[in-house]
Parts: structure tokens; C-alpha cells; sequence
């Protein structure tokens, strides 16, 4: 029996690759969750000089619809705004390698079935990637994030996990490495088949690695500004002993009161400086943080979530009607 209570957005990335025919596995995607839904959407985020190259191979696919970028932007800035585009109950986060490597109906009963975000993960993965993770989970940690090699591009979402993600700092990781301490379970699910292996990217480890250290970067001015707040207060403090010394000892070595001064001063001048750049650094990185990604696409949108169930409405379609609407 078909599901018509949930709808069902399948987000993919799109990725060229010579051992997937996209057009047959999109097409083949789109019949198997229409044999099981009433309602799906299948979202294909793709640069405009791939779909002007690759757009008449889209033209007989079901419920297809398309995030144009203008602009070249990671993978991490790509899922958010496949995620912030998608209006589905559930939604599947995923690009196009992986799209024979999992069954994404299962995925989504799973999910419906256990109410939880449901992670992909190879079986195994390889010594190079073994020592890779732990600076990487190392760093994950620092942002709360629980960050494996492991973990392949596939992931599932409810749609109260995904605006939960959404309104989270981090949200391009999260979206990647969903964490563990926002309320929700998290189950896994490894592929059948190991022909993951041969789409590893190194590139693409370490670029996670720069990303992490980008995303680090309001963690680290805030670890300085506390440091520059309490070097501002020990110099001022010095400058204050200081002078008390001067003022009220009878002995104190010629030179000495300048040479605390000086250094003191200068202490207080390089920790006030850290302080108010750090400051406004982070001023300009929480204005930054909410700019709106979706300026880098354009949507082209041939989805009729309707067509299937037309013959179930108590509605009827004068012939009339139907001419005022194609003309």
C-alpha cells in the first residue's frame, strides 16, 4: 500500500563520474519511489554549465527538480542548500556517486520506522584513513562533532532534525556529521556492496580538514579574547603596583619604575589591541555567518506531487478549463 502521509524530498549532489549512467539512475530512482509514494520530490543540485551540457538527459524523469548554482562552492555549502530547498516530512541527503550504493526507500522506512536520523558508513576503510581521523576527530570534538572516516555522503532526516541542524552554528558539518547531543537518535547503515571504494577522494579529507579549522576559528578568538582580557588586567594590575611601590617604598632602584612602566604598558597595549580586534573579528563572522547561500542559485521546477491522485479527488475538470489552462 502506498504512503500519501509523508512527503519525501531525495536531495542529491551531482557528481560526474563514468561508472554511473545518471539519467537511467534518476529515472530508476524516481519509478521506485513512486511505486511506494504518493508524494516525492527529487532534488539535483548541479552547476549551470553541467545542466546545459546534461539537460535533455533529465527531460522524461518524474518529479525532478533542479538547484542551479551560479557559483562554485564546496560540497558542505552545497548540502545546506539542498537542505534549506527541500520540503519534505523526510529528506534524504545524499549525491549522485552514492546513489546505487544504498536502497533510499529503506533508508526512509527506517527512519520512519525508528523516528531518527539515519548515517551511512563503510564497512572498512583503510590504514591511510585510520590515522587521518584522529586529527579530525580531534577537532570535531573541539566544535562537538563525532567525526569518522568511516562515514560516507548519504545521510536521513526528519524534518524537525534538519531545522534543528539548520538554526545550529556549524550547520554545513552538521548536515555531513550529524551530532550526538541534539536530542535525537542517530542509527547506521553500511552499503551492500564495497564499490564505494573506488569514489575515496583524498582531496576531499582535507579539505574537511581546512573546514574544520575555518570552523574553529570563533572558538579560537574567543579562547583569545578571554586571554586578552585577562593579560589586560594583570598589566593594568602592574602598572597599578607599580606605581604604589614608587609612591609608598623608600627603596627602590633607580630606573626601576620606568622599566615597569614600559613593560607593563606595552603588555596592556598588545593585550587591548588582541582584545578589541578579536572582538571585532567576531562582529564581523556572526554578520557574515547568516548570509543567505540560496543568492548562489536559481530552481528550475518541473514537480507535480498531485498527478498521481487526481483520479482520487471528488473534483471535476471542465473541458473548458482545460483549454484556459494550456492557452
Amino acid at each position: 500500500m502506498k504512503n500519501s502521509n509523508d512527503l519525501i524530498s531525495i536531495c542529491l549532489v551531482w557528481e560526474q563520474s563514468r561508472y554511473i549512467d545518471v539519467s537511467i539512475e534518476l529515472s530508476d530512482l524516481s519509478k521506485s519511489f513512486s511505486s511506494r509514494y504518493d508524494f516525492y520530490e527529487i532534488l539535483l543540485l548541479i552547476h549551470e554549465n553541467d545542466f546545459k551540457k546534461n539537460q535533455s538527459e533529465f527531460q522524461d524523469i518524474d518529479n525532478l527538480r533542479f538547484i542551479i548554482l551560479k557559483d562554485d562552492l564546496d560540497f558542505y555549502k552545497k548540502q545546506v542548500i539542498l537542505a534549506q530547498e527541500s520540503i519534505g516530512d523526510i529528506i534524504v541527503l545524499s549525491t549522485i556517486r552514492e546513489i546505487n550504493l544504498f536502497d533510499f526507500k529503506e533508508l526512509v522506512n527506517m527512519s520512519l520506522i525508528n523516528n531518527d536520523i539515519v548515517i551511512t558508513k563503510a564497512k572498512k576503510i583503510s590504514v591511510f584513513e585510520k590515522i587521518f581521523s584522529y586529527p579530525l576527530f580531534f577537532l570535531g570534538k573541539l566544535i562537538g562533532l563525532r567525526i569518522s572516516m568511516a562515514m560516507l555522503r548519504t545521510n536521513v532526516f526528519h524534518r524537525t532534525h534538519l531545522n534543528t541542524i539548520l538554526n545550529q552554528d556549524y550547520q554545513d558539518l552538521k548536515l555531513r556529521f550529524p551530532p550526538s547531543d541534539i536530542g535525537f537518535e542517530v542509527s547506521s547503515v553500511s552499503p551492500s556492496s564495497s564499490s564505494y571504494s573506488k569514489f575515496s577522494n583524498f582531496k576531499s579529507k582535507f579539505s574537511l580538514l581546512y573546514k574544520l579549522l575555518l570552523n574553529l576559528t570563533p572558538t579560537l578568538l574567543q579562547l583569545l579574547t578571554i586571554f586578552s582580557g585577562i593579560g589586560m588586567i594583570i598589566s593594568s594590575g602592574y602598572i597599578v603596583y607599580s606605581i604604589y611601590i614608587f609612591i609608598f617604598m623608600e627603596s627602590v632602584q633607580p630606573g626601576w619604575l620606568t622599566l615597569s612602566l614600559s613593560i607593563s604598558g606595552t603588555a596592556l597595549f598588545l593585550t587591548s589591541s588582541s582584545f578589541i580586534l578579536s572582538i571585532g573579528i567576531q562582529h564581523l563572522l556572526y554578520n557574515q555567518k547568516n548570509r543567505n547561500l540560496l543568492s548562489s542559485s536559481y530552481e528550475i521546477d518541473s514537480v507535480d506531487l498531485y498527478k498521481n491522485i487526481k483520479n482520487q479527488l471528488n473534483i471535476e475538470i471542465n473541458s473548458s478549463d482545460e483549454k484556459n489552462k494550456q492557452s
